[in-house]
């Protein structure tokens, strides 16, 4: 089950009487966001949703307007599934309908596309149950129409969700051919070992840049028993490279209790005894700025011994 967003939703429709739908119209722009036709909510409350929270808002907004057999997908159907996406989620919310040839976006709230191979699940949100592609057809889903790099985005954390490779092939080859050469693509190179969208993304950059495949999640024993795991190594040039995403220091989730300056501490440290084994010769972080550029990665990567192209 997961947790209603604390925004309340306002509906204007046949049985609203005629002045609180004039009232909510006009409030419309100041302190009401309308988010679907005839959906308003609180301004302030909006604004303090994070793109997830507004996107599962929209997805019930739209709910009583959805047709029988119909089911969300695609983004909305992931984000129902806990899974991050590279991108903000959409403005629309993402539904299939077994009664559409193509994909229809001439709504402003909904987008409309064909029913795709897989299975469907309920998801409850604060009480209200939402039909759903199931995570392993959801994401078979994305990965045909969306970009690479959100597609591996995806892809590596359903496979470290436990959804068999060969089912997720076999989603996309039950699919039409459209889109199938590029979710297949993505599909080769998704692995379960990334261990976070950051990583997920470094690690195609890394490969964009012409860096030899590294080994994934290597982990340091120390004579005393400390473990430390890396996130990529690169064996024949002794290199490690982290990616040093920032949620780590802002995020008070993530921190276990500890304070930002703590964390800056115990990361330095972390790096310290890496840095003591005879085989590491390097060590190179990248944060989210820097994987912006794949040229700028390529030339932190070849400072550091690791070959890559200019």
């Amino acid at each position: 089950m997961i947790l209603l967003p604390d925004c309340a939703i306002e509906r204007v429709d046949d049985r609203t009487p005629p002045d609180v739908a004039r009232a909510l119209q006009r409030r419309a722009g100041s302190d009401r966001t309308r988010i679907a036709r005839g959906v308003y909510v609180d301004t302030s409350s909006w604004q303090h949703l994070d793109d997830r929270e507004q996107h599962l808002v929209r997805m019930l907004a739209v709910l009583p307007t959805m047709a029988d057999g119909t089911a969300f997908t695609h983004e909305s159907a992931l984000v129902l599934h806990g899974v991050r996406l590279l991108h903000r989620a959409p403005d629309r919310v993402v539904v299939a309908d077994p009664t559409a040839a193509r994909a229809d976006r001439r709504s402003a709230a909904v987008e409309r596309r064909p029913m795709p191979p897989g299975t469907i699940s309920t998801v409850t949100v604060g009480g209200h149950h939402l039909r759903t592609l199931d995570l392993g057809a959801a994401a078979a889903a994305f990965a045909r129409t969306s970009d690479h790099r959100a597609a591996v985005v995806v892809l590596d954390q359903v496979l470290r969700r436990g959804i068999p490779r060969e089912v997720l092939d076999d989603l996309i080859t039950a699919a039409p051919a459209r889109g199938r050469t590029r979710a297949r693509a993505a599909l080769s190179f998704a692995d379960a070992r990334s261990d976070s969208v950051g990583e997920s993304l470094a690690r195609i950059v890394l490969r964009d840049a012409g860096a030899p495949a590294p080994e994934l999640q290597r982990e340091f024993r120390t004579r005393d028993g400390l473990v430390a795991r890396v996130d990529f190594w690169f064996p024949e040039q002794g290199v490690v490279v982290e990616y040093d995403g920032a949620v780590k220091y802002r995020d008070p989730g993530t921190r276990g209790g500890r304070t930002a300056s703590r964390v800056v501490e115990d990361e330095k440290r972390r790096e310290d005894r890496v840095r003591a084994f005879p085989e590491v010769r390097g060590f190179v972080r990248l944060t989210s700025h820097d994987l912006r550029s794949v040229p700028y990665v390529a030339a932190v990567l070849r400072a550091a011994g690791v070959p890559a192209r200019a």
